[in-house]
């Protein structure tokens, strides 16, 4: 079980006031499996084409979203699945950022916590951005900055016409960076069930030695720290994890 004890989430828009809003006490967590967000969310899996542009005019584009010197801008990641896809922004002194994407009916595709980090979700472009926290519904549009806790469940979807565009940030950063990146990849590789998400094996292999981690908000957090501690024993020992989740959904 996990402390909810004081989170809050936290809204502001550039025409009211900073709002703070109690959340729910979700404490007590089900042996439900993965919940498909599709499903809840009624919606369909749009696919993305194309790829990012040059790098020049990525850097271009990449200034306009944060408040210091670039050194590099990643290619898009792509989850085809879900609609989503995300580029990284790396700063000369450390600093990182994703600009995320999500076309119209396009999803998260699982409901998951940070257990020691905040996500902040700066909405650059869209207008009806359904978010989820700790069971509440929220509609974010163009001008909104949202802050998840460390520990709130979350999921989204968008529900709008346009496409959604969020500046994202992890606080504290930690290794955010390297979870994003091999995540983002298995999603790019094709590496995702039906509903779009990551082959679980495989994001046991890739991030276990992390700091930072997503837990799913649908299977018991023992349970995923117990499978994150032996993935970690298995990569130290140089042995393979088997990739135990059916890519086909």
């Amino acid at each position: 079980m996990k402390d909810r004890q004081g989170l809050a989430q936290r809204i502001i828009t550039p025409e009211e006031p900073s709002i703070v809003v109690p959340t729910l006490d979700l404490s007590r967590r089900g042996f439900l499996g993965f919940a498909s967000a599709a499903a809840i969310a009624g919606l369909s899996s749009p696919a993305y084409a194309g790829l990012v542009r040059n790098s020049t005019q990525a850097l271009l584009e990449c200034s306009k979203l944060v408040n210091f010197e670039i050194e590099k801008v990643s290619e898009f990641f792509f989850d085809q699945k879900t609609g989503e896809k995300i580029r990284f922004i790396y700063g000369k002194k450390g600093e990182f950022r994703g600009d995320y994407r999500v076309l119209p009916k396009g999803f998260i595709p699982f409901e998951h916590y940070h257990k020691v980090q905040s996500e902040v979700f700066d909405m650059r472009a869209g207008s009806n951005f359904i978010l989820r926290i700790d069971g509440k519904k929220h509609v974010a549009k163009k001008g909104m900055t949202v802050t998840v806790p460390a520990g709130a469940d979350h999921i989204g979807h968008n529900a709008g016409t346009e496409e959604a565009q969020f500046v994202v940030d992890f606080l504290p950063k930690l290794d955010a960076d390297l979870l994003f990146e091999r995540y983002w990849k298995i999603c790019n590789d094709g590496h995702v069930d039906a509903h779009g998400r990551p082959n679980l094996g495989r994001l046991l292999e890739e991030t276990c030695d992390l700091k930072s981690a997503t837990y799913n908000s649908h299977i018991p957090e023992p349970l995923q720290v117990a499978a994150r501690e032996a993935a970690a024993a298995l990569k130290k020992a140089g042995k393979k994890i088997e990739h135990c989740v059916s890519e086909n959904g």
